[in-house]
């Protein structure tokens, strides 16, 4: 009976020696298209995104600069124009009839150039879109103009009175040659006054339009 049962044990194992071993590997299944194209063009778009965002936005902070650029030269025109006509109207060391000469020459040449320098403006809009400051910029020219025909009436009137005259005695020329003068220096100086706040006004708004925050 020994025998047997270990016969029939070899057996076994023989059999099971000889028998092939199958081993089951589990297929991967196939990666979807669009994985791969987003793995493949993904970096590619993406690197392509940045360079256009990149692109654009310098090309809009350039155009911002060019356009900053442009104000910066149309205010410099406007308060070069006003500067000069501060100049003119300003005391200096002249007398009273040399100052009343300075403006009768200057005056409207200067305040042309201001009224000039602002028809051809184009940038600066916010100036411009603000109806109370149009106003009052634009008033004020024609303030200066007004001014300046005043001073040239008024010194053509002091030379009248330089002239003998039979309806006037001397006395009464020379009283009237001392208050046309009197009456000619207060007035330039109102008129300086009132000029130089337009000025420091045009600066504070070319100092905002600017971005340079608000002038003092």
């Amino acid at each position: 009976m020994v025998v047997r049962a270990i016969g029939i044990a070899k057996f076994l194992l023989d059999t099971v020696s000889q028998a092939p071993v199958i081993v089951q590997v589990p297929q991967t299944a196939p990666e979807p298209w669009w994985k791969w194209l987003l793995q493949t063009v993904g970096p590619v778009a993406g690197g392509v995104w940045i360079a256009w965002l990149g692109s654009t936005w310098n090309k809009k902070r350039q155009h911002e600069e060019w356009i900053r650029d442009r104000k910066k030269e149309e205010w410099r025109e406007l308060l070069k124009a006003a500067a000069e006509m501060l100049r003119t109207v300003s005391l200096g060391l002249d007398n009273s009839e040399l100052r009343a000469q300075r403006v009768r020459e200057g005056l409207k040449s200067a305040t042309q150039e201001l009224d000039i320098s602002a028809a051809s403006c184009v940038f600066l809009s916010d100036l411009w879109a603000d109806e109370a400051k149009k106003r009052r910029f634009h008033d004020f020219l024609r303030k200066a103009y007004l001014f300046a025909e005043r001073i040239d009436w008024s010194l053509t009137q002091s030379q009248y009175l330089m002239h003998p005259d039979p309806d006037l005695l001397d006395q009464e020329r020379a009283r009237g040659r001392l208050m046309n003068v009197q009456e000619r220096s207060a007035e330039m100086d109102a008129f300086f006054n009132e000029l130089t706040e337009f000025n420091d006004w045009l600066r504070k708004e070319a100092a905002v339009s600017l971005g340079a925050g608000s002038y003092v």
